[in-house]
């Protein structure tokens, strides 16, 4: 469709209000992780913290400065969480990868094609979302990322049936109620 051939090509387009916002952000988020790169700024909204560190003169009416997120998931993630924070984000986009991948290879070796199947998707359902983090703060949107967390729970519901194990049964309190879990 035309509306969407037209933002992707406004997307590298300098000459877009967005883009230039995006890229004014991004520019001054250097300043912002300069004054706090251990640890970042914590949690909050960035907003006043851009006003703050503004270079001298900065128009703060303008929309860069009124936003208070910066459109990418890995500058965001290094200004409120410092390098520290933004190492253990790779280190957990790494362990959900191995995870989708192991899941892949073992489904595939006990000829489970659905299971395969899915765990594929998990793949490409987790690059697109790192991939749309690049221009937007995807992370923190709990609409997008509940997706990315129901993504890892069906690969890590499926690890556990690939491996032949269920939830551990709960001990009825009355010995004449049984409980019963179903199998997949």
């Amino acid at each position: 469709p035309q509306k969407v051939s037209h933002r992707i090509r406004s997307i590298a387009d300098p000459s877009v209000h967005s883009t230039q916002v995006r890229l004014h952000q991004w520019r001054d988020a250097v300043r912002i992780f300069k004054a706090y790169p251990l640890l970042g700024v914590g949690w909050i909204d960035l907003g006043n913290v851009h006003r703050e560190l503004a270079p001298e003169g900065a128009d703060l009416t303008e929309d860069a400065y009124r936003i208070g997120h910066f459109h990418n998931n890995y500058i965001q993630l290094l200004m409120i969480t410092g390098i520290l924070g933004l190492g253990v984000f790779i280190w957990l986009v790494v362990s959900i990868f191995r995870l989708e991948h192991t899941v892949y290879r073992k489904a595939l070796v006990l000829q489970r094609r659905e299971t395969a199947g899915m765990s594929l998707g998990a793949i490409g359902a987790t690059v697109g979302f790192l991939v749309s983090g690049l221009f937007d703060w995807t992370f923190g949107d709990e609409e997008v990322v509940i997706l990315l967390w129901f993504v890892v729970g069906m690969v890590l519901a499926a690890q556990r049936i690939l491996n032949g194990t269920t939830a551990p049964q709960p001990k009825p309190k009355n010995p004449s109620i049984r409980f019963r879990c179903l199998d997949f």
